[in-house]
C-alpha cells in the first residue's frame, strides 16, 4: 500500500501543519511516512503545499510528482496540480474558494466547502482539520484518536492546548460527517 498525497493552498490555511499532523497520525499507526513542504517566502497568501507519502513498505524518496490524492484548497493550487493527479486518483477541491469545478474525467472528483465547516464552528484557523477528516476517510491509514494525539503533541507547549485540541477536533468531526454525507 502506498498513498502519495499532495495538500495545496495558500499560506495561512494550515497546509504545512496539515501535512505534519497527517504524518504524525500515520506514523502513530506504524506506517512509513515522508513529508516534504513547499512554500514561498510570504507568511500569508503565497503557495503552500505539503507532500506526504504513506506506505507499509520503505519509501525511497519524499518527492511526489504524481499524487494519488490531491487536496486543492484554492484556485492556483487547482490550476497547478490538477494535471498531476494519476488517472484513477482522487481530487478533492475546496468549493468555498474555488469557483470552477475540476475538468478531469479520469479521476474521482469530490467538492467540499472546507471553509464553511470551520466557520460553522467559529474556528476559521482550523480550516485544515477537514483535510485530515477527508484523508482519514479516504485512506483508512489512521483514526480520529491519532489526529488528537498529533494535535496534543504539536500544541503541548501552548497554555490553551486543551481548548485548541477541543476546537480542532470539533472541526475534524464535522468534516468527517460532511464528507461521509457527500459520499453516500
Amino acid at each position: 500500500m502506498e498513498h502519495r498525497i499532495l495538500i495545496s493552498g495558500y499560506g495561512g490555511q494550515g497546509i504545512v501543519s496539515a501535512g505534519i499532523l497527517l504524518g504524525e497520525a500515520c506514523s502513530a499507526k506504524g506506517l512509513n511516512v515522508t513529508y516534504m513542504p513547499e512554500y514561498g517566502p510570504e507568511t500569508r497568501g503565497g503557495l503552500a503545499a505539503a507532500g506526504v507519502k504513506i506506505s507499509d513498505q520503505p519509501i525511497g524518496s519524499p518527492v511526489i510528482d504524481d499524487p494519488s490524492i490531491l487536496i486543492a484548497m484554492d484556485t492556483k493550487s487547482m490550476m497547478k496540480f490538477e494535471p498531476t493527479v494519476v488517472p484513477g486518483g482522487i481530487l478533492v477541491w475546496n468549493t468555498g474558494i474555488i469557483e470552477e469545478a475540476p475538468k478531469r474525467t479520469d479521476v474521482k472528483v469530490i467538492g467540499m466547502d472546507f471553509n464553511a465547516i470551520a466557520e460553522s464552528l467559529n474556528a476559521k484557523k482550523a480550516v485544515n482539520m477537514p483535510i485530515l477528516a477527508v484523508l482519514m476517510t479516504l485512506t483508512n491509514d489512521f483514526e480520529e484518536a491519532d489526529v488528537k494525539g498529533a494535535l496534543e503533541k504539536k500544541f503541548a507547549e501552548k497554555k490553551n492546548v486543551e481548548q485548541i485540541v477541543s476546537s480542532s477536533m470539533a472541526v475534524f468531526e464535522k468534516g468527517t460527517e460532511v464528507f461521509k454525507e457527500l459520499n453516500k
